[in-house]
């Protein structure tokens, strides 16, 4: 998912895009909804990293619904 398109900052230096990889996404018929999923260990090095994606992802995907296990 892109969570922030990439630009050229005032300085003329290119920022890639940002992107958000869930475990697994699909069509939930019977709620008829779309499903995000995402599974953490506790042990993530990249947890406060994975707040801020999550964070972004809720924002822009509002229409998805978002389940995680950590």
């Amino acid at each position: 998912f892109l969570l922030q398109e990439g630009f050229v900052d005032n300085q003329g230096h290119k920022q890639r895009p940002i992107y958000y990889i869930c475990d697994f996404f699909y069509y939930n018929v019977e709620a008829d909804r779309w499903i995000v999923e995402d599974v953490k260990s506790t042990v993530t090095s990249h947890l406060e990293t994975y707040r801020i994606k999550k964070k972004l992802f809720l924002y822009k995907y509002q229409g998805c619904y978002f389940n995680e296990e950590i």
